[in-house]
């Protein structure tokens, strides 16, 4: 897939049909596994928000994130489908519920703000205690869609910027 996107684009393709093939990709899952997908995917992102119709090589062999994390010509892109972000989600504010503030903590949960104030105070050391006072009262579930309608995905899960870019049915997070 690399390899015929790369002659394309140094065949003069233009950017306009370039993006067509690409959303075409996207649009009908049409990859022969995995890596390609996820490749395409996080192209096509770059070139929507860099402007580049340049082909740009992907590696998806980077051992420091999982394995939906591209690399691409100045950054890495975490690449995952609707259910796999919310997965993600969840894991994400389940290992840090002891980051939140005690302010957002209290207005989920509906428990003092004071109770959370000396918890988030140790970091990491609270987060099984904030967890039991969230599964006690509101339950993760609820917390977890409150955090998400809060703040969004992106901020959670694109620790570069912040930001969710929906490709078809992939969510793209920058996280390098």
């Amino acid at each position: 897939m690399k390899n015929a996107l790369n002659a394309l684009i140094n065949n003069g393709l233009s950017p306009a049909l370039l993006l067509e093939v690409l959303d075409d990709l996207i649009e009908n899952d049409d990859f022969e596994d995995v890596d390609d997908c996820i490749g395409c995917v996080a192209q096509r992102s770059q070139m929507a928000e860099t402007a580049s119709m340049r082909y740009v090589e992907w590696s998806v062999d980077n051992p420091l994130f999982a394995p939906n994390v591209v690399t691409l010509e100045g950054g890495d892109y975490l690449v995952l489908t609707d259910d796999e972000a919310a997965a993600a989600l969840a894991e994400h504010i389940e290992s840090s519920a002891w980051a939140f503030n005690a302010s957002f903590l209290s207005g989920a949960t509906g428990m003092d703000e004071d109770i959370f104030t000396g918890l988030v105070d140790k970091c990491e050391d609270s987060n099984d205690a904030v967890l039991a006072l969230i599964k006690g009262s509101c339950g993760l579930v609820h917390f977890i869609e409150e955090a998400e309608a809060s703040d969004g995905r992106g901020s959670f899960l694109a620790t570069y910027d912040g930001e969710e870019c929906e490709q078809g049915d992939y969510y793209i997070y920058r996280v390098a």
